[in-house]
């Protein structure tokens, strides 16, 4: 099934590339297992369409999962200090300090699903 998502979303890229949501939808649709390709994916969504909160918090997502703490605050700064990004802005908080103690993923019950306050 994952497969075949993957194939139509690459169809679908191949078609229209600078539509951000394939490149959202191609980053959910691997697995963390997938190396950076989702982190790629994400990139690409963000860059066509940075005004997406959803996307920077996947991103920050990936970014924290791999690792990589710099670039979780970088991709999730303005989201964090948003004064009217209600959960998504605190739970971006949540996530650059977790990024900053070194931690792979936010503790299991701060975790949530970031996709309120969009």
């Amino acid at each position: 099934m994952r497969a075949e998502a993957l194939r139509r979303l690459d169809e679908a890229a191949a078609l229209d590339p600078l539509l951000p949501q394939i490149w959202f939808h191609r980053a959910e649709a691997l697995d963390d297992d997938a190396g950076r390709a989702p982190i790629d994916s994400l990139l690409r969504a963000r860059a066509l369409a940075p005004q997406v909160q959803l996307t920077a918090m996947r991103l920050g997502e990936r970014f924290l999962r791999a690792g990589l703490a710099r670039e979780v605050e970088i991709v999730l700064a303005r989201l964090a200090s948003d004064p009217h990004g209600g959960d998504m802005a605190d739970r971006a908080q949540r996530m650059i300090e977790a990024a900053k103690a070194g931690l792979r993923a936010l503790p299991p019950a701060e975790a949530g699903n970031g996709s309120s306050g969009n």
